[in-house]
């Protein structure tokens, strides 16, 4: 079975990596964040247009390939 996990960038440009929280309620309605190593849910807020999934693979050097979210 293979690991889900997500990558999306926040508005500085740094990349964050685990899984993606969309609340659909409340004061943080409409917004994307990904949980962090701890799996606090909303660690970093990131840009919903950033986040991807890995996909299971990986290319020749060994690097994760991500595949973009369907908008």
């Amino acid at each position: 079975m293979r690991e889900i996990k997500f990558r999306g960038m926040d508005i500085k440009g740094k990349w964050y990596y685990g899984l993606v929280c969309k609340p659909t309620a409340g004061k943080f309605k409409g917004k994307t964040f990904i949980s962090n190593s701890v799996g606090i849910p909303m660690a970093y807020e990131v840009r919903p247009e950033t986040v991807g999934q890995f996909t299971g693979y990986k290319d020749r050097q060994g690097k994760e390939i991500i595949k973009e979210e369907e908008k």
